[in-house]
């Protein structure tokens, strides 16, 4: 076990204490969701800025929390190419706690430009998960590269590197 958290930490681009293995993506989009919602958890809910293209595990978290009572979203739009559209991105970032866009959509394979948002975010102290699922493998991804500097957390899924199913991991 050992050596394929090191093996995996290493293929990722992270330490091997950056990473939990999960059931799933969808676990690990949960997972990070809730608990970055429940550290940065005021007085009043924590307002989360989301990619209007995001996978439906990211809106089923985010809705529960809502429900709760523990988090807003604010949604943010997506330019005709599947982008994030960074003017409203900008606009979001004025008010959000916490940020979630994904690294490629799962349906149209669109990129988000990791150091445009990175660069939007400047010095903020807003963590922002990132579901990797369709990124890793596809598109070169390190969780320790100057373009992934701000990710706080991202979620992988095994099978859809010709893994099993019923593992995913969560880089923390």
């Amino acid at each position: 076990l050992e050596e394929t958290v090191e093996g995996t930490a290493r293929a990722l681009g992270a330490l091997p204490s950056e990473v939990i293995f999960t059931s799933g993506a969808t676990e690990s989009n949960h997972s990070a969701i809730r608990s970055l919602t429940l550290e940065l958890l005021g007085e009043r809910p924590v307002r989360w800025a989301v990619g209007a293209g995001e996978h439906p595990s990211v809106f089923m978290a985010l809705d529960e929390l809502t429900t709760r009572g523990l988090a807003t979203q604010r949604v943010v739009r997506l330019l005709p190419s599947g982008q994030i559209d960074l003017s409203d991105l900008e606009d979001a970032l004025e008010t959000c706690d916490a940020l979630c866009l994904q690294v490629a959509n799962h349906e149209t394979g669109a990129l988000t430009d990791l150091d445009a948002i990175g660069e939007r975010l400047g010095s903020r102290p807003v963590p922002w998960h990132a579901d990797a699922v369709q990124a890793i493998g596809r598109v070169p991804f390190q969780f320790d590269s100057a373009a992934a500097q701000r990710i706080t957390s991202a979620s992988v899924s095994a099978h859809k590197l010709g893994g099993p199913g019923g593992v995913g991991l969560l880089l923390w």
